[in-house]
């Protein structure tokens, strides 16, 4: 939802502006959702991947061991999200610290960069070559155009529940301990997705007790 000519971290206080018709239907959802309810999250997130369904790290991983050879995006820079996301929407929902707040990985990469590190996990000698928006735009002309900084700054987190979003690189080598290579985590995964009711009942005491973490925070 931002096309920023920057090379900071975007917070929640700056004021989204979509260039695509996929950024601007986003927008238009958050603004309904303020308009039609009284207690709401908006939680905003970017470059999201995870055990089910089709996302970006499948999908390097399919093409690197089809063809050998990847060209990769060098100058579109934001930060990998995985499974942290959903811990942080949890330990939000029993709150009433209400409002909008961005949740992604810590650190900043750009596609090629991420894909390097896809490969190198995967154990795959794929070779990874990058290039710039415009070469890949004039090879792929049907694709979308996307902000060469999209970037988020997860300020509202640290200012309320606390910002426990791992670095990137240790989230997506988690992912690759645990993927069984299709769309399910693998079952050792899957043994420790049971003690989801048992973290959320720890949240929900946290929440009850008042003792989620909280931070000092400057107003926007």
């Amino acid at each position: 939802m931002y096309f920023a000519a920057r090379a900071a971290p975007i917070s929640e206080c700056e004021a989204p502006a979509p260039k695509s018709m996929y950024g601007k239907t986003k927008l238009l959802g958050e603004e309904y959702v303020r308009q039609f309810c009284t207690r709401w999250f908006v939680v905003r997130t970017a470059w999201l991947y995870g055990y089910a369904g089709r996302n970006f790290v499948k999908t390097m991983v399919n093409a690197a061991k089809k063809n050998g050879s990847l060209t990769v995006v060098d100058d579109q820079r934001g930060n990998p999200n995985a499974a942290d996301l959903a811990h942080h929407i949890l330990k939000l929902a029993v709150t009433k610290e209400y409002g909008v707040y961005h949740c992604t990985g810590g650190g900043v990469c750009s596609w090629y960069e991420f894909t390097k590190e896809i490969v190198r996990l995967a154990g795959l000698q794929a070779a990874v070559t990058p290039c710039t928006s415009a070469q890949y735009k004039a090879a792929h002309p049907a694709a979308a155009d996307r902000p060469a900084w999209s970037a988020l700054d997860n300020r509202m987190l640290r200012c309320t529940v606390g910002d426990e979003m791992r670095p990137w690189q240790q989230a997506l080598a988690a992912f690759f301990e645990n993927w069984n290579g299709n769309n399910a985590p693998s079952k050792q995964r899957g043994a420790r997705c049971k003690k989801g009711e048992t973290i959320l009942k720890n949240i929900s005491s946290q929440a009850a007790r008042g003792s989620l973490a909280r931070t000092s925070c400057i107003t926007c």
